[in-house]
């Protein structure tokens, strides 16, 4: 997600994303969400290219209803263990 949302907007844009990728990759008993965030649109999609680029599949959820309209979260598909290194430049949501 980017940094810029608001506390109350972080479960409903990071919920979006995973609504989204849930349908394209499908849902998984052992899926566990893990709230990261990004410094802004620019990085976020910047990062889905170089996941895309690493053969993570993920997608990102724009909304429509901000002002300026935005992407604002990204959800992957089921990450393994070696595939978790790509998110360590990524700060925990807190």
């Amino acid at each position: 997600m980017t940094a810029n949302l608001e506390p109350q907007q972080v479960a409903v844009q990071a919920s979006h994303a995973a609504l989204e990728a849930g349908s394209l990759y499908g849902a998984q008993l052992s899926s566990h969400l893990v709230l990261l965030t990004i410094k802004d649109e620019y990085l976020l999609k910047e990062f889905h290219q170089e996941l895309e680029e690493k053969g993570v599949q993920s997608v990102l959820f724009f909304e429509p209803d901000y002002n300026p309209p935005q992407y604002t979260a990204l959800c992957t598909e089921l990450i393994s263990e070696n595939q978790r290194r790509l998110f360590r430049k990524l700060k925990l949501y807190r």
